[in-house]
């Protein structure tokens, strides 16, 4: 969870997806005005639904065979 360096005003939180040998083959992030909630709240409410989404998604991967993504 960080705070925008480039945008101000902006949270952001992101967990990258790993692939079976915990190697990042992608991330998930969201991004909230900051005004909406504070470091903590953000934190509490969220860090774990990324984290799940990020398993998942990896989970999905490697479902379909998928060792390694293509930007092609």
């Amino acid at each position: 969870l960080q705070e925008s360096m480039i945008a101000g005003g902006l949270r952001i939180l992101a967990a990258p997806v790993l692939d079976h040998d915990v190697i990042p083959v992608g991330a998930i992030s969201i991004v909230r005005l900051m005004s909406y909630s504070s470091h903590e709240e953000m934190r509490a409410r969220a860090v774990e639904p990324v984290l799940a989404a990020a398993r998942s998604i990896a989970r999905a991967l490697e479902a379909s065979g998928s060792t390694v993504l293509s930007l092609g």
